[in-house]
């Protein structure tokens, strides 16, 4: 079923997707992730998002890619993790397949990127997360994103060297950061005050970075949360694709739910629905490899040519 066309809006969040990262059911006990498991898990966030705008009749998508989008190599220890090239010719080719999907219902695609902290270049040390932190991997993968698409003028993309980036969706100003600097938020699993959430953000409006807020749009903790702020404006915490690891494992962090989140915009509402879609099954649909294709990690494969 499909509407008259509607002026709303519907905004996404893509983020700790982690690609290029191999977990083993063997080893958590309850959550295995790869390629194809990947590729499955975005292809039904994009369904999901295009199933929604199509029975609401919205045409226009804001599509945040909100960090740690692939592992990185940010550890000692790198065991099930992917040769960064690899990583981010994956990347690549399922953000760009999604994409691509969204354009087939979607006028209009604005895609907003912004750093996280697993594609930092490790020779930074803790200091790539603060300073220019764009200077990083990330942003390599944000241009070959938009390189790829730089001939359709269906999508277009904000790449910013802040490590946030604002936008506006109908007269709302939304604030998107990955959520490990920039924001001092604890982490949600243990606490939210009020107060503190409400504190940052009041913070963002004196230092003059934004006039108002409609959304506070940010990841990083892997734990799905919306709320609305005492002083108006809203938090969205998405959650991660890829699902517990051996690393959240030993931590002590056993919830797996792979959740990623979207959200409705009107004139009125800077977040008028949230739609948080559960991922955990995606991975044994095969009717998903229609919406994005198994990427093959090797470098030396087809996939390579994405350019």
């Amino acid at each position: 079923y499909q509407c008259d066309w509607s002026s709303d809006v519907c905004s996404s969040d893509l983020s700790d997707t982690h690609f290029g990262l191999d977990i083993t059911a063997e080893e958590t006990g309850i959550n295995a992730y790869n390629w194809l498991i990947a590729g499955r898990r975005v292809a039904k966030y994009a369904e999901e998002i295009v199933a929604e705008a199509t029975t609401q009749g919205i045409r226009e998508l804001h599509l945040c890619v909100g960090g740690d989008i692939a592992q990185g190599m940010v550890y000692r220890e790198d065991k099930g993790t992917h040769a960064v090239v690899t990583q981010a010719l994956g990347a690549a080719h399922i953000v760009t397949n999604m994409i691509q999907y969204c354009t087939t219902h979607f006028t209009r695609v604005y895609v907003h990127c912004t750093p996280g902290n697993h594609m930092r270049l490790a020779s930074k040390g803790r200091d790539g997360l603060i300073s220019q932190k764009w200077d990083s991997f990330a942003t390599l993968f944000h241009i070959i994103l938009a390189t790829y698409f730089r001939n359709d003028n269906r999508v277009l993309f904000n790449v910013p060297l802040t490590p946030y980036t604002t936008f506006d969706v109908l007269g709302h100003t939304m604030f998107l950061t990955h959520g490990d600097s920039v924001l001092n938020i604890p982490f949600p699993t243990k606490v939210l005050p009020l107060e503190k959430i409400d504190s940052e953000k009041n913070r963002l409006i004196s230092s003059g970075i934004i006039d108002s807020l409609g959304a506070i749009i940010i990841g990083h903790f892997h734990n799905p949360v919306c709320m609305t702020l005492s002083t108006g404006g809203s938090l969205i915490i998405n959650g991660t694709g890829s699902g517990v690891d051996n690393y959240a494992m030993a931590k002590g962090y056993t919830y797996n739910n792979p959740t990623q989140i979207f959200f409705t915009v009107t004139e009125d509402l800077a977040v008028k629905a949230m739609h948080p879609v559960p991922l955990l099954s995606a991975g044994s649909d095969r009717a998903l490899d229609s919406i994005i294709p198994e990427f093959k990690a090797s470098i030396m494969g087809p996939n390579k040519l994405l350019l």
